[in-house]
């Protein structure tokens, strides 16, 4: 036989009423309950944001004669450059083969930045 001082009481927490019951008990519980619980963090979504890639516009065509000496420019694939200017001609070094030609100034080219 177990006697009274050795006996133990079964422990039973006491749990809430009711949701959002305001009596003392069940704010000292729900108090208790979250202090125990970690409060959760949320993760806010991330925002991507892509840069816009600003293609730059095909390079324009000009006449040869309105080009200032030493502008680089391309003619037929090549890399020529401005010499000068002669009465509506104009003198170009081709920059790979280091020729000398001359072209009329009305000739359409694209000049290089």
């Amino acid at each position: 036989m177990v006697k009274e001082r050795e006996r133990k009481r079964a422990h039973h927490p006491r749990a809430l009423h009711k949701e959002g019951c305001l009596c003392v008990v069940c704010k000292a519980m729900r108090a208790k309950l979250e202090a125990l619980v970690e409060p959760e963090i949320v993760a806010e979504p991330e925002i991507v944001v892509e840069p816009e890639t600003v293609v730059p516009p095909p390079p324009v065509t000009v006449r040869l004669d309105s080009l200032e000496p030493q502008t680089i420019f391309e003619l037929r694939g090549e890399r020529r450059m401005v010499k000068e200017q002669v009465e509506g001609m104009v003198v170009c070094c081709n920059l790979f083969t280091n020729n000398v030609m001359t072209l009329g100034g009305s000739t359409m080219v694209k000049p290089i930045e």
